[in-house]
This record gives C-alpha cells, structure tokens and sequence, in this order.
C-alpha cells in the first residue's frame, strides 16, 4: 500500500474510532475508507496480473531454453565462467488413471479416511523383481543444473 494511502486510511480509522463524530460523519469516513481500500486494492489486484504475465514469460522462455539444452548431444556444456550439466532425476513411478486398483495392498498404507500409496517401497521392489503391476511405468525425466564458475583471480 502507497504510504500516503496507508497513513490517509490509518487517520481514517482513528477517527472513526474516536466516538465524538456524529454517526453520519463516521458513517462518510467509513464509506471513504473502504473506498480507497478497495482503489489500492484494485492496483494490487491489477498489478499482480502484470507480474502473473511476466512471470509465465520468462517459465516460458526458461522452458525453450531447458529443452533446447536438453536436445543438443552433450550433457555438459562448459563456457568461460559457466558451466551447464543435463542431469538425469531420480526414476519415479508414474501411475495411469485408475491402475490403483492392479496394485497389491502391501504398497497401500492406511491413513485415517484415505489409503496413501507407498511408492518407495513399490520402486524397492522393482529394482529388486524388475515386476511392476499393470499400469504403472518408471519414468525418468532430466533437468538443467548451471554453475558459475569462479575464475582463478577471484579464487586468489
């Protein structure tokens, strides 16, 4: 909130709290408070959306340039005074819309109200059997790590 408006609105409210106004008067103040309120609300709310749009921008961009990376036939890429790996996640199971129920009860856990699926032990079990229940596949994804290097002057 605008610091003018915070202190017009906190002048406000002290004089609505003060009961020597006749209740017409408190009841414009109050009316007037709100408005403004309700203005730097709408600023807020306004730019919010500004920063919602400039932020899916830039995912987006980082996104072309994450794939871009991950396309190219290295998995390190080294500059001047930056460094660029392709790393390969952790596997994680990935589990198709109603396969749930082609899963053994053993990798179920009962929480009060709801059943939660254990998914380490599951994945313990796959590496151990190489079996999966139908429906569900191990999934493998990467993702781009940067580094800035330090240069040797800056190390000394």
């Amino acid at each position: 909130m605008k610091e003018s408006i915070d202190n017009e609105v906190k002048v406000l409210a002290l004089e609505i709290a003060d009961r020597g106004f006749p209740p017409a008067v408190m009841v414009d103040k109050l009316v007037a408070m709100y408005s403004m309120l309700k203005d730097e609300q709408n600023d807020l709310d306004e730019q919010i959306k500004e920063l919602q749009k400039k932020k899916k921008k830039l995912d987006q961009i980082k996104s072309m340039a994450d794939a871009i990376i991950k396309k190219g036939a290295m998995k390190e890429y080294n500059g001047f005074e930056s460094k660029i790996t392709v790393v390969s996640s952790a596997p994680f199971l990935e589990i198709e819309p109603g396969a749930e129920k082609n899963i053994p009860e053993k990798y179920f856990e009962v929480i009060p109200a709801q059943k939660k699926l254990k998914k380490k032990e599951l994945m313990q079990d796959y590496r151990a059997t190489g079996e999966l229940p139908d429906g569900i596949s191990v999934k493998q994804s990467t993702y781009v790590k940067m580094h800035q290097i330090k240069s040797q002057e800056s190390a000394n």
